[in-house]
């Protein structure tokens, strides 16, 4: 059996991911229709960014605050491949721009 390196199986992950997030809405139109196939997609993605936040806070042993906002938010947002800059504002703002979304 082969080896797989680290690199491998999360490129291997990364484009499972990324495969089933099309595949799964494609099926669901199929069935039921692009309106209840969009529903159900929005209704996804309003939960997996919180699954994701409390995991990576879990990760990186972050706190909470906007510290451990930013840094967890722009780890996904490093992982996922996007391309973007963030400003930080006066006190607890900040701005994040996606220059790059490798979803669309």
């Amino acid at each position: 059996m082969n080896k797989l390196s680290d690199k491998d199986v999360a490129q291997y992950f990364r484009r499972s991911y990324t495969a089933v997030d099309g595949l799964w809405f494609m099926k669901m139109e199929e069935r039921h229709g692009f309106e209840e196939a969009l529903a159900v997609d929005c209704a996804v993605w309003k939960v997996l960014p919180k699954i994701q936040a409390r995991t990576l806070k879990t990760i990186t042993g972050m706190e909470s605050g906007i510290e451990a906002l930013i840094h967890c938010f722009t780890t996904k947002l490093d992982m996922e491949g996007f391309r973007y800059s963030l400003t930080r504002g006066n006190g607890l703002s900040f701005t994040v721009t996606i220059t790059g979304c490798p979803w669309r």
